[in-house]
């Protein structure tokens, strides 16, 4: 069982549970660490924002901004978490079959082994969120990406602006360096998750650039790295031939 992804009890049957969203339990270990971070990440900034301006139309513009993207942040991963991306299609003339679901399914639809369940447009299990992103819900998840993104820069922004002010304090009473430090660890942490959470986000801005789901995109890599390796074994067995036959020619 890895770190991110935790299997699913059976039944009495002996037949493991279907996963319907992400908050069904088990929870992951991550899923609880995302949880936390986004709680305790949303309160200090109400706290350092005044070290950042005194001006009070900044400061009361920052409030509101501020408090705007996180009501949609919570919005956003609420939908995720609660939503079903499973295919509820019931047709039997679709192009594919799920041998595990035993039903008939669409060719974008894919059997997740996390969620024991046929997801319709599979693009891939978050192990953050605890569920599955596919055709019901990809487009929640990319708007959670973006705003993500931007909460992450008001905290580095509003971070950084922070802990130069109580650095300078700090010089002049070193009872404040503790300050200083803590805010150094915070905002190591936020730039950190801020570079993850960018290079995630250009990531999916690729993948709908070039309309394909992550499991494609996977799928493709896998496959083009598997030729690359038989190209390679190929050609190093050309080598050794041709130096064998250099060899006998002499």
């Amino acid at each position: 069982m890895g770190f991110g992804k935790m299997s699913l009890k059976k039944n009495s049957q002996g037949v493991v549970n279907r996963r319907i969203n992400g908050l069904q339990l088990p929870w992951n270990r991550l899923q609880i660490l995302f949880i936390v971070y986004a709680v305790t990440q949303a309160v200090p900034v109400f706290f350092l924002v005044p070290t950042v301006t005194n001006e009070h139309k900044w400061r009361k513009g920052v409030y509101i901004s501020y408090v705007i993207f996180l009501t949609l942040f919570f919005l956003l991963y609420s939908r995720c978490l609660v939503s079903d991306a499973s295919d509820k299609s019931k047709r039997d003339d679709q192009d594919g079959y799920c041998h595990l679901c035993q039903k008939s399914v669409a060719m974008t639809t894919k059997h997740c082994r996390f969620c024991n369940k046929c997801v319709k447009g599979f693009d891939h299990h978050c192990i953050w969120l605890n569920t599955c992103i596919g055709e019901s819900n990809y487009r929640e998840f990319f708007l959670l990406l973006v705003v993500m993104a931007i909460l992450n820069v008001y905290y580095v922004v509003i971070g950084w602006f922070s802990f130069i002010f109580h650095f300078k304090l700090a010089l002049d009473d070193e009872s404040l360096t503790w300050k200083a430090v803590a805010l150094g660890l915070y905002c190591f942490v936020v730039t950190c998750v801020l570079f993850g959470v960018v290079r995630l986000l250009c990531f999916h801005v690729y993948l709908v650039y070039a309309k394909k789901s992550t499991y494609a995109h996977v799928v493709e890599k896998s496959r083009e790295g598997l030729r690359l390796k038989k190209q390679d074994r190929k050609d190093r067995l050309g080598e050794n031939g041709a130096q064998d036959n250099e060899m006998v020619s002499v």
